[in-house]
């Protein structure tokens, strides 16, 4: 294997001194009858508020308005602004009030605007797919409804891709979420818990452990049973530990692989824990076929037993993954002080198995993403850094198999399957996810090295020489951009 090293330069990513996480833990409540009746109320309000913002979204935001210059907002306060814009046209327009009344709406104003929020980020996620989408050419849009690929049983057109769901139905929110604004969270004594517009809860668990933490959210959730349950979340903020050791990670798919480290060790998924997992697939898969061939009613006692079985069985698979990504977490945190590793989501598995058309050669990629979930073992790491007062640097992926590693030359021939290869640069052979792990390392320290930074600036380059110019120049990249730090 080729030896790699760091570049013998300063890291110039800005390191905050202080590392948080936030932990939510879930207690046992009774509601009195009153503030049942206010959680129905509340949930009632909230499902119109889901349905009206959702067209505003779509009229203002969706395929209609993907050839406009509208700007979506991404950071926390352009959030905040369009949710109280909603919340306010949905006051005028619903209930004919000039500004948000929670005696007529029957919903705390602060929770309205948490929810928005939330909801806001879910559709700038789908914006982002809608906008790939808008991409493809016809035959890969047909390709996509007639579900060729395996990731659309539910045959929806291309520009209905992740798109947020109306509630309709027997559909609907089950939490109401109150942001601890003002310190209006409070425990009170082992078993009463004060909450923002719900008053004294009571808990059936004992809670005075947690009395003086810092508390960001309180949730209060109705579940399938009808009982309720009061999720507190809360933040932890300590001295960060200092960098001496650091590693790099490459995610990986192969051969149910988890990462490839600059370290050349590979940390898999257990082949007990996936077939596990895969057996459990399989009932639900049965269980679901049976349930919807045998046209029960869904209101019928039989059909509501094959649901609770099918939910039953989804908790069961998801917490088996669940130890196991934690088990993966922490032998890729434990040894080191600084972890980077790319900054990946479900949807950017898919789109890279889209363009390299890996589906017709039967991989069964789309299996193994369902075991292997880029996003939720991302957040156990975080979680694990978090604890630990570690530092994780998230770098942005572009490009980070094709480059060669200390160099702008990339390898654009490459496919999924050419583990090991040649690089075309020198003539060296590398091992695909072991020179992706340092490139990872060595951008997330030094973002201005990024290959995404340099093909912009070649780009700029070229557009300033074209005659005549680009109707539209391209605009430099700021290395902040690429690197997210937790």
């Amino acid at each position: 294997m080729v030896a790699y090293a760091l570049p013998n330069k300063a890291p110039t990513v800005e390191i905050p001194t202080n590392s948080s996480y936030d932990r939510t833990r879930r207690f046992r409540i009774t509601l009195t009858d009153e503030q049942m009746l206010q959680h129905q109320l509340g949930i009632e309000c909230q499902n119109g508020l889901m349905n009206f913002a959702l067209k505003y979204l779509y009229d203002r935001f969706g395929l209609k308005t993907l050839h406009m210059k509208v700007k979506f907002p991404f950071n926390t306060v352009g959030k905040l602004y369009l949710a109280k814009e909603i919340k306010a046209a949905y006051a005028e327009s619903m209930l004919g009030i000039g500004r948000w009344d929670v005696e007529k709406t029957m919903l705390y104003s602060h929770a309205a605007e948490t929810f928005l929020v939330t909801l806001i980020t879910n559709f700038g996620e789908y914006r982002k797919k809608l906008k790939e989408s808008s991409k493809w050419t016809d035959k890969e849009k047909a390709d996509y409804k007639s579900n060729k690929h395996g990731n659309n049983p539910g045959h929806k057109t291309w520009y209905r891709r992740g798109a947020p769901g109306y509630v309709r139905g027997d559909k609907t929110t089950k939490a109401i979420s109150l942001p601890n604004n003002g310190g209006g969270i409070k425990i009170l004594s082992p078993h009463l818990v004060k909450l923002p517009w719900f008053g004294i809860i009571d808990v059936f668990d004992n809670v005075s452990g947690y009395n003086g933490q810092d508390i960001q959210m309180a949730r209060v959730k109705r579940k399938d049973d009808g009982t309720y349950e009061l999720q507190l979340t809360f933040r932890t903020s300590r001295k960060r530990k200092p960098v001496i050791c650091m590693v790099g990670a490459d995610w990986n798919m192969k051969d149910n692989e988890a990462y490839s480290t600059t370290e050349g060790e590979t940390i898999t998924l257990s082949p007990e824990i996936i077939a596990k997992a895969n057996e459990l697939e399989d009932k639900i898969n049965r269980l679901k076929s049976k349930r919807d061939k045998s046209k029960l009613s869904k209101r019928g006692s039989r059909y509501r037993r094959l649901d609770s079985r099918i939910q039953y069985l989804y908790a069961k698979r998801a917490n088996i993954l669940n130890e196991e990504y934690l088990r993966i977490a922490h032998k890729l945190v434990d040894r080191f002080d600084l972890i980077a590793i790319e900054n990946l989501n479900t949807r950017d598995m898919y789109l890279e198995q889209f363009e390299h058309k890996m589906h017709s050669k039967g991989s069964g990629k789309n299996k193994r993403l369902a075991t292997l979930k880029p996003a939720t073992l991302s957040g156990l790491v975080v979680q694990v850094v978090g604890r630990q007062r570690k530092t994780l640097l998230k770098t942005d992926p572009y490009c980070t198999t094709q480059t060669h590693y200390g160099t702008h030359f990339k390898n654009d021939w490459l496919t999924p399957d050419d583990r090991v290869y040649v690089s075309r640069y020198d003539g060296t052979v590398l091992h695909r996810d072991h020179n992706s792990s340092w490139n990872i390392l060595a951008w997330g320290l030094n973002p201005e090295d990024h290959q995404k930074i340099y093909d912009r600036n070649e780009l700029i380059k070229q557009q300033k020489m074209m005659d005549p110019p680009p109707k539209k120049f391209a605009k430099p990249i700021k290395p902040e951009w690429l690197v997210t730090v937790s």
